[in-house]
């Protein structure tokens, strides 16, 4: 939990099956049988489902998560603009979906969420009004429709438009300070890593991801375009992360380019 002590979490649907409950049974079966289905697509990912207005749902990748605190809205400080919250003398910046993108604003209540994420170095808390599921996602995710700052685009999970977060354009919108501050040092200086994404919205998650470290990124939409900038600077990269299934050229026809170039064939190769 928030306060480091450990809580254990029940399976309730576990339970009602292991009693051969035949109803929960159902269901827990049609669950399972659409987490396999779900896993087996390649580009699936896990998303944290949240409200914060009744009616309007988004999604963040489980990834960015660190965990979930609920907090009493009277603790969320507003000083020079800012929201914030105070922990063991300690203070956590609080971004509001409300304050970045054009959303309906969070309702009056005692109490919200505070997710937990990193961004650009640092700990921050993005407020939402109710968590509602951990959910793998493999729809297709549209890129134009609702993207605005702080929004990277959309996608549909269980017949309901969500709206993809933007961790890192929120962060950069309300707090441009965390941006500007100085990074680590690069582990490898003077060089890139190249990722080769055919989707938008994972290509710049990945690119957020590595800026963040202040890692250097080239980024390609396909493995053609890939390979390209491989062989006009074959030493300037360190890695290559890449997605397996793309249109002109996939991941596996890149590596193997890669693997049977003399220049490039001892180059990491992240799929």
């Amino acid at each position: 939990l928030g306060d480091g002590t450990v809580a254990l979490i029940l399976d309730v649907a576990g339970l009602g099956a292991s009693a051969d409950l035949a109803t929960v049974k159902a269901a827990v079966d049609r669950s399972k049988a659409k987490r396999a289905s779900e896993l087996n697509d390649q580009d699936a990912q896990s998303y944290l489902i949240l409200q914060n207005a009744p009616g309007e749902f988004f999604a963040l990748p489980l990834g960015v998560v660190s965990r979930i605190e609920r907090i009493p809205t009277s603790a969320i400080r507003n000083v020079g603009g800012r929201r914030a919250l105070t922990q063991r003398s300690t203070i956590l910046a609080l971004v509001a979906i409300e304050d970045v993108a054009r959303v309906t604003p969070r309702p009056p209540s005692s109490h919200a969420f505070a997710i937990i994420c990193r961004a650009f170095g640092r700990e921050l808390g993005v407020l939402a009004g109710t968590i509602e599921d951990i959910v793998n996602g493999a729809a297709p995710i549209d890129g134009s429709t609702h993207v605005q700052t702080g929004i990277l685009g959309s996608t549909v999970i269980d017949n309901t438009v969500v709206l993809l977060l933007d961790l890192f354009g929120m962060v950069a919108h309300a707090i441009p300070e965390y941006r500007t501050m100085p990074t680590k040092a690069q582990p490898f200086a003077h060089m890139a890593v190249l990722v080769v994404e055919d989707s938008p919205f994972f290509r710049k998650q990945l690119a957020g991801y590595l800026g963040e470290l202040g890692v250097d990124t080239v980024l390609a939409e396909n493995g053609e375009q890939g390979l390209a900038a491989l062989e006009n600077a074959p030493d300037r990269f360190a890695l290559v992360i890449t997605d397996v299934e793309m249109p002109v050229m996939d991941g596996l026809e890149l590596t193997r380019r890669i693997r049977n170039n003399p220049k490039t064939n001892r180059l990491p190769v992240l799929a």
